[in-house]
C-alpha cells in the first residue's frame, strides 16, 4: 500500500512542477476534535488535540495534520496532496469552485492496535465568502482506496469517498475556524459490504506566514 502512495505521490509531484516557480504560502492550525471510527455497528470516537500545517506552491498543495487523543492512547497522522486548478464563476468573485485530484494517507494507532490506509481521489471543493472577514467552504471527493491494513487484517482495497463543510472568521491575526469531516473506506478482510468510517469534528485557529 505505500510503494502505491510512494508511486502516486511522485506523479503527483511531476504533474505539477510548473506550479514550483512560485512563492509558496504556508499555514498552520491548532485545536480541538472529536474522532470518531466505525466499522458495521461497532464504533468509538475519541476527544483531542491537533496540529494540522498546509503548504501551497501554485496548484499544489501539501497538507499534514497530527493528532492524540485526550483521556485515551491514540494518536494518528494524515498526509496529503493534491493538485487543483481555481476558476471563478461569480460575477462579484464570491464564490470560488476548485476541481483537484490528489492521494492521502492516514494512520491512527489506538492502543494495543493501528489502522493504516491510503488512497486517491478526484474532487472539488467550493469556497463562499459571505462577508470579507467570514467564509464557507464544502469538499466532496471519491476515489480509489489502495487497501486499509487494520492491526493484522488487510483490505484488497475499493471505492473511498469523503465530504466536509466548515467555516472561517477572521480574529485578530488569523482565523477562527470550525469544521465536519466524514470519509468512507472497504473494510473486507473476508466479510462482504461492510465499510469503515471515520468522522471529524473540529474546532480550531489558523495563522498564515
Amino acid at each position: 500500500m505505500k510503494k502505491h502512495f510512494v508511486i502516486a505521490a511522485l506523479a503527483l509531484a511531476g504533474m505539477s512542477l510548473s506550479g514550483l516557480a512560485v512563492a509558496a504560502d504556508y499555514s498552520a492550525q491548532v485545536g480541538f476534535e472529536n474522532y470518531g471510527i466505525h466499522i458495521g455497528g461497532v464504533g468509538s470516537s475519541v476527544p483531542g488535540g491537533f496540529l494540522h500545517t498546509h503548504e501551497r506552491f501554485g496548484n499544489l498543495d501539501f497538507g499534514q495534520r497530527v493528532f492524540g487523543g485526550a483521556g485515551a492512547s491514540i494518536d494518528g497522522s494524515v498526509l496529503t496532496g493534491s493538485l487543483n486548478a481555481g476558476y471563478l464563476i461569480h460575477p462579484e468573485h464570491n464564490l470560488t469552485i476548485k476541481p483537484e485530484i490528489g492521494i492521502g494517507y492516514i494512520g491512527i494507532h489506538p492502543q494495543g492496535s493501528h489502522m493504516d490506509t491510503g488512497y486517491a481521489y478526484g474532487g472539488a471543493k467550493v469556497s463562499y465568502q459571505v462577508f470579507p472577514s467570514i467564509g464557507l467552504d464544502a469538499r466532496g471527493a471519491f476515489g480509489r482506496d489502495f487497501g486499509t491494513a487494520v492491526s493484522n487484517m488487510h483490505t484488497l482495497g475499493g471505492l473511498y469517498y469523503s465530504g466536509s463543510i466548515g467555516a472561517d472568521a477572521k480574529v485578530g491575526p488569523g482565523f477562527a475556524t470550525i469544521s465536519y469531516q466524514y470519509q468512507s473506506m472497504p473494510f473486507g478482510g473476508g466479510i462482504a459490504d461492510m465499510n469503515m468510517s471515520a468522522d471529524q469534528y473540529r474546532i480550531g485557529y489558523r495563522m498564515s506566514f
